[in-house]
């Protein structure tokens, strides 16, 4: 399973979504998992780290705020220092409350340094042009899905909604971290049927190989994935 981040490109915007398991090593219930790559990445596409404008949490996780500081210099410092910084206010909320619990986030390393940037979104709120937000809780009480409308045509970042192309055929699978069992299968059940409309592109980072691909309905309560080939 990745732990990846998206990069979304508008006129003189520069988006993240979601920031993987950082430049360390992680042990979670979800399994070991090594980060670094991210930053690498970003210079194969000509970025550096203060070029990005925007970064959107889906939620809060370890494999996905990885990034939002690294030290320098002995200190412990934003990644991302030109950016501002998006989330759910109950994403906020919910895991404020549990630092130090399993899958929690990490007061030094992710909620001090954004201590006061925080940007709390709302249900169907456009962050640029064409890209909106989409409330999916289940997950996390604060998740969010990001949808790319344009000329007709849609990609829906469906962050944690699913974990393997295998919850496709069998929605009621849960995965480890799921927090409210019922609403994420309940989340994935609602959605699948829009998420197989004509136009519609999916996005999964957590897909290895086959981040994008498309939802095919293959009968009542019945899908199949399929990865895209360029």
């Amino acid at each position: 399973m990745g732990f990846g981040s998206f990069l979304i490109e508008y006129k003189n915007e520069k988006i993240l979504l979601d920031l993987g398991i950082g430049d360390t090593h992680i042990s979670t219930p979800e399994g070991d998992g090594d980060g670094g790559n991210l930053l690498k990445n970003l210079k194969k596409v000509g970025l550096d780290r203060k070029d990005i404008t925007k970064i959107i949490y889906s939620h809060f996780h370890p494999g996905n705020v990885g990034w939002t500081s690294m030290e320098e210099n002995g200190k412990r410092v934003l990644t991302f220092p030109n950016a501002e910084y998006y989330c759910s206010e109950n994403e906020w909320d919910f895991w404020s409350s549990k630092i130090g619990e399993p899958l929690s986030i990490d007061a030094k390393t992710f909620k001090e340094p954004l201590e006061g940037l925080i940007k709390f979104v709302k249900d169907s709120q456009e962050i640029i042009p064409h890209l909106s937000v989409k409330f999916m809780s289940g997950h996390t009480p604060g998740l969010i899905n990001l949808i790319l409308n344009a000329e007709g045509k849609r990609i829906w970042f469906i962050t944690d909604i699913v974990h393997s192309d295998l919850q496709f055929e069998n929605p009621n699978w849960c995965f480890v971290s799921d927090n409210n069992e019922e609403k994420a299968i309940k989340t994935r059940i609602n959605v699948f049927d829009e998420l197989s409309k004509p136009d519609t592109m999916l996005a999964n980072s957590h897909f290895i190989e086959e981040a994008f691909g498309y939802l095919k309905k293959e009968g009542e309560g019945k899908y199949k994935y399929e990865k895209y080939n360029k």
